[in-house]
């Protein structure tokens, strides 16, 4: 729903620049995302909603060639979709100021998931974005499907100037989604979860999510469960991302029910 949002509303606005569109001088809009699934999906979504378009979106994302997203981020895509850490790269080893320049007319960022980049990690990143951003006719939209004390913070400082909106509808949980907690000793927890596992594999289960902490414990739980017989992919940071891409796949095509994941796959 967040993408919809703002996607249909970055595709129309681009439909309303008549001759500019076409030949656009600089992106019209920024999408910045916490992790690179988010910005392949947003990036896709974007393709989707032009459809029949000549809009261009550029999805800037590490583990590519940045000297080829260089390219083509100074070739004026309408917009541009990308993580903070890649970004920021960009704008850093600008030495002539080319990337930076690309940006100089943006009328509109949107911080995707804010709750997630107003996190201190994010923190250094997007100071330095947001330095190379012009600051004026720019229109800053922020997502989140959670309320945090950091959002709820920058509301209070902007209060005059913010506009906040909140949507309740359908966001109850549905009638048939059956939610369980299993209290266990934590020496435990691996017995218990391939049991379940296993049960759900026998009654055909489609696919399922297993969230951990950290990423050791991601790529611990896929060797024990890989060991044991049941078939799974890992999804965490420490993959390249063309092996990311791979196991998202796999997961989302079905070829494998199982998907043990950091939160990278919460975004």
């Amino acid at each position: 729903g967040k993408t919809v949002a703002f996607g249909l509303a970055i595709a129309s606005t681009m439909l309303g620049l008549d001759k500019q569109f076409a030949q656009p001088e600089f992106p019209v809009a920024l999408i910045v995302t916490p992790t690179r699934e988010l910005a392949i999906q947003v990036s896709d979504q974007f393709h989707a909603f032009s459809s029949g378009m000549t809009l261009r979106c550029l999805c800037v994302i590490g583990g590519v060639d940045i000297r080829l997203q260089a390219t083509a981020l100074i070739s004026r895509p309408h917009v541009v979709v990308a993580t903070p850490g890649r970004l920021m790269e960009h704008l850093l080893h600008d030495d002539d100021k080319r990337v930076a320049k690309c940006f100089a007319k943006l009328r509109i960022l949107v911080l995707d998931e804010a709750d997630r980049l107003l996190d201190p990690g994010f923190e250094e990143d997007l100071r330095i974005i947001m330095h190379n951003l012009p600051s004026k006719h720019r229109q800053t939209l922020l997502f989140s499907a959670t309320l945090t004390q950091s959002i709820c913070a920058l509301q209070e400082v902007n209060m005059q100037s913010a506009f906040l909106f909140e949507a309740y509808e359908g966001l109850n949980v549905v009638a048939h989604c059956a939610q369980r907690y299993c209290f266990i000793p934590a020496k435990m927890k691996d017995v218990y979860l391939f049991n379940i596992l296993d049960v759900a594999k026998k009654r055909g289960l489609r696919s399922i999510i297993v969230f951990t902490g950290t990423v050791r414990v991601c790529q611990f739980l896929y060797e024990v469960l890989s060991y044991l017989g049941l078939q799974a992919v890992a999804l965490h940071a420490v993959k390249k991302q063309r092996h990311r891409a791979a196991s998202l796949a796999r997961f989302k095509s079905g070829e494998v029910r199982i998907l043990i994941a950091t939160d990278i796959a919460s975004r």
